[in-house]
């Protein structure tokens, strides 16, 4: 705080003073309003040390305002940028609640909007969720569409609640398929969303495809009846191609994941799905 120390000693200091407290839970008798000054520093390290700190000190005297600045300033490095909304995001309270919602609005740039949207989900889902619909909708490539939904849906309910906000009709099909395919991703498994995201686009699928009900069914039969042997028939035939992108025992491609012991990695309802 003296200014003795040069801009990489001082984030050295601060990261040490991080440590402490997450790992040893120790930390000085301060309001942590001494932080303050050095969210402006001129040096990006020194910033981001000391957001992280603010965030696990949950530095009451944090002044929002700033953080909102820095968030919004296109002179903002962008990893200053992330670590403000992780700030924001771990004080929370009031305050912080506003600063999202305002950085979310149309004002922002898209990538200004689309941290400050998922940030606000995961601390008050019911306020994102018009600016989650609201966002959607501005969405025109893929890329910028599965950025969206991998930073929103990671959020306890967001699927369930962003299927009976979207549209009827009217949703971009890129963004739609980038959703569906994000919903299916890590063995999540957002069947609503993923009907909910068709039909808004009119990609023409028939959601009962999608009824977990159905795939619960299907699942059950399998177990009770299927045949493995007939199933690696199937699996061999040349006209599917299956072993193009998959693979058994080592034989077959890369591009897919291996399938020698996916029937007890998987769960049965995740592979009739798939």
């Amino acid at each position: 705080l003296s200014g003795a120390f040069d801009a990489p000693a001082s984030a050295r200091a601060l990261r040490a003073l991080n440590e402490a407290a997450r790992l040893r839970k120790l930390q000085p008798d301060t309001d942590g309003s001494e932080l303050t000054p050095l969210f402006s520093k001129p040096s990006p390290a020194v910033q981001v040390e000391a957001l992280k700190l603010a965030a696990v000190w949950k530095s009451k005297n944090t002044p929002i305002a700033q953080l909102g600045q820095l968030a919004r300033s296109a002179e903002t490095p962008s990893d200053v940028r992330t670590e403000v909304f992780n700030t924001l995001r771990a004080l929370g309270g009031a305050a912080a609640l506003d600063a999202l919602a305002g950085l979310a609005g149309p004002s922002s740039p898209s990538n200004t909007r689309l941290a400050a949207t998922s940030s606000l989900a995961a601390l008050d889902l019911g306020r994102a969720l018009p600016l989650i619909t609201e966002l959607i909708g501005t969405l025109k490539d893929e890329s910028s569409a599965q950025d969206f939904w991998r930073s929103v849906l990671p959020v306890k309910g967001a699927g369930q609640a962003i299927a009976s906000s979207l549209p009827a009709a009217g949703l971009d099909p890129v963004v739609a398929r980038a959703g569906m395919r994000v919903a299916r991703e890590g063995g999540r498994s957002d069947l609503g969303l993923v009907a909910a995201l068709a039909k808004s686009a009119g990609l023409g699928t028939d959601t009962q495809a999608f009824n977990a009900q159905l795939f619960k069914e299907i699942a059950d039969k399998a177990a009770a009846s299927g045949n493995p042997a007939l199933g690696e028939m199937v699996y061999r035939r040349a006209a599917l191609a299956c072993s193009s992108c998959h693979s058994i025992g080592g034989a077959g491609g890369k591009v897919g994941p291996d399938l020698t012991s996916i029937g007890a990695s998987a769960p049965a309802d995740y592979l009739v799905e798939s």
